[in-house]
């Protein structure tokens, strides 16, 4: 049951991640930056596109009002004489979204009158999917770990015989017992001793 629940939770995050990316990796641009109509230059909303980097699920927002203007995707031949006779999409009321499914380039042009010839048409490159900026290392390129010992002795203290020349070597097979604390023993009985002498003698007189 565990284990069931793990999955369970992994698939959730997984999900969860998935989603967040459609909806918040997407972004939706306003054709030029402003209201769909005659640019102040020719070449106006080529300049503006070529600035945007678009992806598979973004959209585009024509912004114009019905009878103004429209908006009718075109091939590129269309596009480049400024003409709609083989219309591959046509939105006559604004404002109109436009969703980029395919990558690839889109050509768009306003119809009405010359305004075409004045410069209102786009040309919209749409990438396969983004890009990540950061390079990645090649397996050559990455460092590798030097090999581990197949065996390493384990870490012992030195045990030390004999003696040193301080005066706190320990004695001959005695690890741990020094010479100044045996010395201490040493005396402590001698002294234990006369004071029991001394104890007999004083009962015996």
């Amino acid at each position: 049951m565990a284990l069931q629940s793990d999955f369970s939770t992994l698939f959730f995050i997984l999900a969860s991640a998935v989603a967040f990316r459609r909806c918040f990796c997407s972004e939706r641009y306003v054709v030029g930056g402003a209201v769909w109509s005659i640019p102040s230059y020719p070449k106006f909303y080529n300049d503006w596109s070529s600035s945007v980097i678009f992806f598979i699920g973004d959209s585009l927002l024509f912004d114009f009002e019905l009878g103004f203007y429209n908006v009718i995707q075109v091939p590129r031949i269309d596009y480049k004489d400024c003409i709609a006779n083989n219309p591959i999409k046509v939105l006559n009321t604004g404002p109109a979204i436009v969703l980029l499914t395919d990558p690839g380039v889109l050509y768009f042009i306003c119809n009405i009158s010359n305004y075409c010839d004045l410069g209102q048409k786009v040309s919209i490159t749409v990438q396969k999917q983004y890009t990540n900026l950061s390079p990645t290392p090649s397996p050559s390129s990455m460092p590798s770990a030097p090999p581990s010992p197949r065996f390493q002795p384990p870490e012992t203290a030195p045990v030390t015989f004999g003696y040193s020349n301080s005066s706190e070597a320990p004695v001959p097979g005695r690890p741990g017992i020094t010479i100044n604390s045996a010395v201490a023993s040493i005396g402590m009985l001698s002294r234990w001793f006369s004071w029991f002498y001394l104890a007999i003698f004083l009962v015996t007189v």
